[in-house]
């Protein structure tokens, strides 16, 4: 009941025309923020490269001990490589967004 009242006073409300403006960086701020996303995304593939070296030890690991934990974890590399992918393309996903 109190849906319908919300939509009658929803469509009663007039339509306002907001201005949508492009973004845009500051004077100045463009140069120090593209050196922060680059100082992060370095960092984020460190990690990554930090969780492969990781994810092969543990696999090695496991197979030495043959444990079946084997097939538990393998989901694990799957992961990983979504993330470096997203990481690495991280830059044309955002441009894609705000683009739309």
């Amino acid at each position: 009941m109190f849906l319908i009242h919300l939509h009658e006073w929803a469509a009663a409300v007039p339509a306002i025309d907001l201005p949508d403006p492009q973004p845009k960086a500051p004077p100045g701020a463009s140069a120090g923020i593209t050196a922060i996303l680059a100082f992060a995304k370095w960092a984020c593939l460190i990690v990554a490269v930090v969780a492969l070296v990781a994810f092969g030890g543990r696999l090695a690991w496991e197979m030495s001990n043959r444990s079946r934990g084997v097939e538990v974890h393998a989901g694990g590399l799957a992961f990983i490589l979504i993330g470096i992918v997203i990481i690495s393309a991280s830059t044309s996903i955002v441009s894609f967004i705000y683009s739309a």
